[in-house]
């Protein structure tokens, strides 16, 4: 009993060695530097075969975690990785860990604006910022994340070439944020909840001060304090939304 499960273990683990030798065999990147790879990693990207593109750039870190070729690939994985299935989760890790590993790194400034662009969630372009797509249908949260992010890349790196479409994008962001603030608010009155209404509006005001649309804000808000009987503050409103006509 004990001679068989030697033999079988055996048996198991030439079968292993053959399987991998074969594998290994096929494999005709097997014998490339990290210069190599890369490029071959690359081509696939620029030809949008994203899948390709990630098991290159994994051969490359694998066989060579140091080196230039490796700092490259862990960003253009990342990117591919989003790109690829829009795998969100693995591609920020990637660029997570970039960052940790590089911090003073010239790409670090281009590592935050993909890291925003994941979180802003947008496939399109920044010519999708003005087209059909309504981004108050979004996560919030996400929505946030990214706003952060691209703002923590202009405060870092002001000069950088992603900086201005950073800046389209946190002011979009910002304009969507505080609209669905104002559609809670919205609700919230509609169903007789005009204290959380009120105080959703007073939150909008306080935290979005270049809203676009502060006057509507103003006079739903004007319109609460009606419905609560606190006349003297929809009279304050209406002296606010005089001011600002």
């Amino acid at each position: 009993m004990i001679s068989f499960s030697i033999k079988s273990v055996l048996i198991i683990f030439f079968a292993f060695l053959l399987t991998n030798c074969a594998t290994n065999s096929n494999d005709l990147t097997r014998n490339y530097s990290a210069e190599q790879l890369y490029l071959e990693a690359r081509k696939f990207l620029d030809k949008r075969l994203f899948q390709q593109a990630i098991d290159a750039y994994s051969k490359l870190e694998s066989r060579y975690p140091y080196g230039l070729y490796t700092q490259h690939a862990k960003l253009e994985k990342a990117y591919a990785l989003w790109k690829y299935n829009n795998n969100l989760i693995e591609a920020i890790s990637s660029i997570d860990r970039f960052i940790a590993e590089f911090p003073n790194h010239k790409l670090t400034d281009y590592a935050l604006y993909l890291k925003g662009r994941i979180y802003f969630r947008d496939n399109l372009g920044i010519a999708g910022l003005f087209g059909s797509e309504d981004l108050s249908d979004r996560d919030d949260s996400t929505m946030k994340e990214s706003f952060n992010i691209f703002r923590e890349l202009i405060e870092k790196y002001p000069d950088s070439i992603y900086s201005n479409d950073a800046r389209k994008r946190m002011i979009y962001t910002y304009q969507k944020l505080a609209k669905k603030e104002f559609e809670i608010a919205e609700y919230y009155y509609s169903i007789g909840s005009y204290i959380a209404s009120a105080n959703r509006l007073k939150y909008i005001l306080e935290h979005y001060p270049k809203y676009n649309d502060q006057i509507t804000v103003l006079r739903l808000l004007k319109e609460t304090y009606n419905k609560l009987e606190l006349n003297d503050l929809a009279k304050n409103i209406d002296e606010i939304i005089d001011s600002n006509l």
